[in-house]
């Protein structure tokens, strides 16, 4: 019983380190991205062209995209 426990808290301990993101800073305008071993969360601001920017929150689980919300603005 208390070996099941032990290994119990271990399997919790490496699972809750898997969710604790990296946070990355890009210098394309502003993007920052947040990743863990489990999912990553960019949150875009950048700079494509002199009137271009790419705004808007990319979110994936195990590599695959499940959100995806960037768009293009374009300025005088």
């Amino acid at each position: 019983m208390k070996k099941r426990v032990i290994i119990s808290l271990v399997i919790l301990m490496i699972l809750s380190l898997c969710l604790i993101p990296e946070k990355e800073f890009y210098t394309d305008g502003g993007t920052v991205k947040w990743k863990s071993i489990i999912y990553s969360v960019i949150k875009y601001n950048a700079i494509i062209e002199e009137n271009e920017y790419m705004v808007g929150y990319e979110v994936e689980v195990f590599g695959i995209t499940i959100y995806d919300n960037t768009h293009i603005i374009k300025t005088k």
